[in-house]
């Protein structure tokens, strides 16, 4: 009977043993490999280059003899107001200055650009002289969405973006500091995103402006809320750089993602490649994404 008891008895301490053991497995288990505020991050801030670049070359490319049709970076079906169409050049007697670039409401296919379909407006207004220092320019966009898949599902942006001008550093390349306030909806939920640049404009600045040579490299801080509902903020630890000529044109930098409790995210966007790939380092493990 002694035997049997003590029998019983080890079992019941092997079991109790094995739920604790198994309890404290899953509790280490337990890691923290979320990449999705990365992606939602990286995923406004390209669209929102993409806006103020295209409102940015739109206005170079304008300002001299070229005319709309044969603009380097809009496809034809992207209509630009504001531009006088027998000459080409902006109607500067009319303040506040303004260019609307409108991509139509059925979808622009934006071939020369990025691959990408576009919809509605990218309203750019401004009163001094485009290229003064302390200028400042206004971009908003209405209506505005793009597509990654094809045309079949479009991303809107609701974005309002100030530029100022700051001169040139001492390198001789222009400055502009941006201010950006971001709403982006998509099929899977909502990101909102606010960010403070210095952006440099580091090659392609002198006339006539070739989109194909033109760079920018960027630092700042940004914030916001992921699709998730994860409040986040970022900062830039290496200037993120950009290049036109490539389809993806995030090339180059790193930056850091906060998320309150949880780890930071370690952003690394490659070494000047022409791709969408990038890396985000979490405790010491690496993860792949695309941007």
């Amino acid at each position: 009977m002694k035997k049997r008891k003590l029998t019983a008895l080890l079992l019941c301490l092997l079991a109790v043993g094995m739920m604790t053991f198994n309890g404290c497995k899953k509790k280490e288990a337990l890691v923290d490999s979320d990449t999705s505020v990365a992606t939602d991050d990286a995923l406004v801030q390209d669209e929102t280059n993409n806006v103020l670049n295209a409102a940015n070359t739109t206005y170079h490319d304008q300002s001299g003899s070229r005319l709309q049709y044969n603009y380097t970076l809009l496809p034809i079906c992207a209509h630009v107001t504001g531009i006088n169409d027998s000459t080409g050049i902006i109607d500067s007697l009319t303040l506040p200055h303004t260019i609307i670039i409108d991509f139509g409401t059925s979808g622009c296919y934006c071939d020369n650009w990025d691959k990408k379909y576009r919809k509605g407006q990218i309203i750019v207004t401004w009163t001094g002289r485009f290229k003064d220092s302390n200028n400042v320019v206004t971009v908003i966009t209405k209506d505005y969405s793009v597509s990654t898949d094809n045309g079949i599902s479009y991303d809107s942006l609701h974005l309002t973006a100030t530029i100022t001008n700051n001169g040139t550093n001492a390198l001789h390349h222009p400055v502009h500091t941006i201010h950006a306030v971001d709403t982006c909806v998509t099929n899977t939920g909502k990101i909102t995103w606010t960010s403070d640049c210095v952006v440099e404009w580091t090659g392609g600045y002198a006339y006539p402006y070739p989109v194909a040579q033109q760079t920018f490299s960027m630092t700042g801080t940004a914030l916001g809320v992921s699709r998730k509902g994860t409040p986040f903020n970022v900062n830039i630890t290496s200037p993120v750089e950009f290049d036109l000529s490539c389809q993806y044109t995030v090339v180059r930098g790193t930056l850091d993602i906060n998320i309150g409790t949880g780890a930071t995210r370690h952003v690394d966007f490659g070494n000047g490649g022409c791709d969408n790939d990038a890396t985000v380092d979490i405790d010491g493990t690496i993860y792949n994404i695309k941007i």
